[in-house]
């Protein structure tokens, strides 16, 4: 099922299998960088570079030109920094050996996050569209990058590259040709094969371990395999281990083979270890990423948001997918439905749950038994046991409290194990904010410290960042993400931090600003002069040009200000306001 799921399935990534019989090497080339000492292991090629019968490899079309990306991201994968480009179409051309390959391309983003037109191979179209997970939903941006993996057939020594994009320019940064050659381990129906050449000490005790899932004794023999010896046999061994979802840690054991991998290339030189090489990079690529989510030192570091990560996370774990019979292939197909699914929490796109969905019923297949498959597929598993309701108590009473130790234990896990010092949870702070939306519960009934001193951070640490200026948002948005930072934050301080006086200034200087967001109209009334405003801007334009009721969001500040000392201003506004609707 798994084979014939991943042969009618169109992915993101796009690695192309082109079929050569027993091939020595693989075939890597970087375009646009000359001589670039960043870029290991490639042929570089620049726009200059033209076929000749001599050289057996460069570009077939004259109408090409050199582009560079500025970028911090591009300098955490060089690769990509580069590359070629046309108004029409890039034509490359190699000589190579016929079979089996994975075609892995890398293009420039472009400016849409759907890509159309066409790919080929040899005349044969293998892409005419690839979507994005996500561009950043609060504009048009493309993706940063489009990664694609694709499996390819050559029957003659011909490799001919024909990539033609519509409306936008045609790109190329890499090109890898990677032989399909299978490994002695491989994956068929959730079990771990082993070919029949396939040796290493206890090996055999250990694939039998690892197919019923007993990952750590499998590990036991695993680990006690002389690598001077039996180097890729251990590492393809470390590899099945981590695509178990019994791992809990997969990326170290993966770290660790492809260190292996490495040292085996080094010395022996085969290309029979370069697919576990590739699945085994991108692999620790994608999890670093996806984990990057929308932490703020991403902004600084790399240039890079949430949505960025998403996506090129989601497009490496396709990539992987289409490794047929892969040892890391299903666990790849689990975390590309993890990020489905969450990208669909955030954004409502039916493609993205019907995704989800699907990886994750190919998953069960194989596990089951699986608590965390079982959830995202909708089944609700209980979390912790409480004890039984005692009927001397009313049950009204012991419902209440059963909810909330539910609810401050979700509270104090995430201050406990997933907040920065900063008060960041990772999801981006005009997101992460929003968390408090459901946490003063934990202190109208519970005066819960934990719960406070996690509202501290974040609510101090927002406040203190690069999103706040002068009592509101720094960048000019729509008012439901313009007042997030604030509105989610400082005002309901005032309740739960009772008497603390650096709320109450907070408050005060974001009602300072309703004299630049408000006015009084021709009819008397005070209204809002636009939906879309900053700390120092405002957008009339049309149709922003109006107020709306999402606008009582902004004014928090101020009703907590009425509430704590009727704070003359505040009130002032809130009858001229609230008279005028």
């Amino acid at each position: 099922m798994l084979n014939k799921f991943i042969k009618n399935t169109f992915v993101l990534s796009i690695i192309g299998i082109v079929t050569i019989s027993a091939q020595n090497r693989s075939y890597k080339f970087n375009f646009g960088a000359k001589n670039d000492s960043n870029i290991n292991n490639y042929i570089q090629i620049d726009s200059k570079i033209l076929y000749s019968a001599k050289k057996k490899f460069g570009l077939l079309n004259k109408d090409v030109t050199n582009f560079s990306i500025d970028k911090k991201w591009a300098e955490i994968i060089p690769e990509i920094a580069n590359g070629v480009k046309s108004s029409s179409r890039i034509r490359f051309k190699a000589e190579v050996e016929p079979g089996e390959y994975y075609l892995e391309i890398n293009m420039n983003g472009g400016n849409t996050g759907d890509w159309q037109g066409e790919i080929s191979v040899n005349d044969s179209v293998i892409i005419n569209e690839l979507y994005s997970f996500t561009a950043d939903p609060e504009s048009d941006e493309a993706p940063n990058y489009w990664s694609a993996l694709r499996k390819v057939k050559i029957n003659s020594n011909i490799f001919d590259l024909s990539i033609k994009a519509k409306n936008q320019n045609s790109t190329l940064s890499t090109l890898t040709l990677i032989p399909a050659n299978k490994g002695k381990l491989s994956l068929f129906d959730g079990k771990i094969i082993a070919d029949q050449s396939f040796f290493a000490p206890n090996s055999k005790l250990a694939i039998e371990l690892l197919n019923r899932g007993n990952v750590e004794e499998a590990l036991r023999y695993i680990d006690a395999i002389p690598e001077v010896m039996f180097g890729k046999q251990k590492a393809e061994l470390l590899l099945a281990v981590a695509g178990r979802l019994e791992t809990e840690n997969p990326v170290q054991l993966i770290s660790n083979a492809l260190r292996i991998l490495k040292e085996v290339k080094s010395k022996h030189g085969s290309a029979n270890v370069d697919l576990d090489i590739e699945a085994a990079e991108l692999y620790i690529y994608a999890d670093q990423t996806y984990k990057s989510g929308g932490w703020d030192w991403t902004k600084e570091f790399t240039q890079t948001g949430i949505f960025d990560h998403i996506n090129s996370a989601g497009m490496v774990y396709e990539e992987i997918v289409q490794l047929e019979n892969h040892p890391l292939q299903l666990r790849a197909m689990f975390e590309l439905a993890k990020v489905s699914f969450w990208i669909w929490v955030e954004q409502h796109i039916q493609l993205q749950i019907d995704d989800a969905d699907k990886y994750f019923k190919i998953v069960q297949k194989y596990y089951p038994d699986n608590k965390l498959v079982k959830m995202y597929l909708g089944d609700r598993i209980r979390s912790a046991e409480y004890p039984k309701w005692d009927k001397q108590i009313p049950k009204w009473a012991y419902l209440q409290k059963k909810s909330m130790v539910g609810v401050l234990d979700i509270i104090h896990y995430w201050v406990e194990n997933r907040q920065a010092d900063n008060g960041e949870f990772g999801g981006k702070y005009d997101d992460d904010v929003e968390m408090l939306r459901w946490w003063p519960v934990s202190r109208i009934v519970a005066e819960d410290s934990i719960a406070l001193r996690g509202m501290h951070r974040l609510v101090n640490g927002v406040w203190n960042s690069n999103w706040i200026e002068n009592g509101w948002s720094r960048k000019l948005r729509d008012v439901e993400h313009s007042s997030e930072p604030v509105a989610d934050t400082q005002p309901m301080m005032i309740g739960f931090d009772y008497g603390n006086p650096i709320y109450v200034e907070r408050c005060m200087a974001t009602a300072d600003k309703l004299g630049l967001w408000t006015g009084i109209n021709k009819k008397g009334h005070r209204h809002f002069k636009s939906s879309w405003y900053s700390a120092t801007a405002i957008d009339t334009t049309a149709p922003k040009d109006c107020d709306v009721e999402m606008n009582t969001r902004t004014i928090k500040a101020v009703n907590w200000l009425a509430w704590y000392n009727h704070h003359p201003a505040a009130m002032k506004f809130l009858r001229e306001w609230t008279n005028s609707w």
